[in-house]
């Protein structure tokens, strides 16, 4: 299946793609119009393969895999996908458009504005997560295979904000069943060993990676020592060690939020601080100031053995650590 590179104002059959979200280790995505004529059709989130992965059967399947998969899903803190189309042997999985920012975007905001996004604030948005992540296990596990999926691309790049204070999770693109192996790519430093040495994984994978965002938006124990523990747990380089569950690790971030409470009230009113929307008016598009200069794709690279983790440190406007 070939795909060819494209550029803002491009049309894929009936979508018209505008803007340049960001790309990853697998595709690209674009935010769109649907529908031909300026102001008419909805706005819609375009993912597309990288041209070189697309002549790749592997990363075909997947994309299906995801569609087929993330299809089913319906949970106000996942992403809805609305379907998967073939134009010119091009696949584009449609996505709805929420206007937000990645949480990877908002700590490169704060960091600009010189502030530290406060400890709770990492603590509501995984929780959320793991809200999606239950979710997503209990739906695969009564879907048509009965494996449970994990998502096995958690990272900040993945994890919307909304200006309203609702987070939602991206990207089902490296989900696989449990217990299988040999990944294809994954986001460091938040994949688990396990996956980066291709071996076999489960649901402890993404505890691992909700462990690593954590201490990527903590930067330091003296922060809030409870949770530094609590990623230090989750991110532990042996399985067996880790929670057991998304459910067991968002318990301990709800003990923590019971004592020092934050919700979307206070996420939002934080995101509007600092992301300063403004309106493109050559494209209609909704962008988000200085967030738009921290936009840009997940630091995926393929699977190798790996015997140690990488501790992450605190979050730039790659993906990547600053040491």
């Amino acid at each position: 299946m070939a795909s060819r590179p494209v550029s803002p104002g491009f049309w894929r059959g009936r979508f018209f793609l505008h803007t340049r979200l960001g790309a990853g280790g697998m595709g690209e995505v674009w935010l769109a119009r649907e529908g031909r004529g300026r102001g008419c059709g909805a706005t819609v989130v375009i993912k597309q393969l990288l041209p070189h992965l697309a002549r790749d059967a592997r990363y075909v399947e997947l994309l299906r895999r995801e569609a087929a998969f993330t299809a089913t899903l319906h949970h106000p803190n996942i992403v809805r996908v609305l379907g998967l189309e073939e134009v010119d042997g091009t696949l584009l999985l449609v996505m709805e458009h929420v206007p937000c920012c990645t949480l990877q975007q908002l700590a490169e905001a704060a960091r600009l504005a010189g502030e530290a996004l406060p400890p709770a604030l990492g603590a509501f948005v995984l929780s959320c997560v793991c809200e999606a992540l239950e979710y997503a296990y209990a739906r695969s596990a009564h879907g048509e295979g009965g494996r449970v999926m994990i998502h096995g691309d958690i990272s900040p790049s993945n994890l919307l904000v909304a200006p309203e204070g609702g987070v939602k999770v991206l990207d089902f693109g490296l989900s696989r069943p449990e217990g299988e192996c040999a990944p294809l790519a994954a986001t460091r430093p938040f994949a688990a060993p396990e996956l980066l040495a291709s071996g076999p994984v489960d649901r402890r994978a993404d505890v691992y990676a909700l462990g690593a965002v954590l201490l990527a938006l903590l930067e330091h124990p003296s922060r809030a020592p409870e949770l530094w523990a609590l990623g230090q747990w989750a991110s532990t380089s042996r399985p067996h060690l880790r929670p057991a569950s998304a459910a067991d690790f968002q318990g301990e971030l709800e003990t923590f939020l019971a004592r020092e409470p934050f919700g979307p009230r206070q996420l939002g009113r934080l995101w509007r601080r600092l992301a300063s929307p403004r309106t493109e008016p050559e494209t209609g598009a909704s962008t988000t100031g200085v967030l738009e200069r921290g936009a840009g794709g997940s630091a995926h690279v393929e699977a190798e053995p790996a015997n140690q983790p990488v501790k992450p440190g605190p979050v730039d406007a790659r993906g990547a650590r600053r040491r």
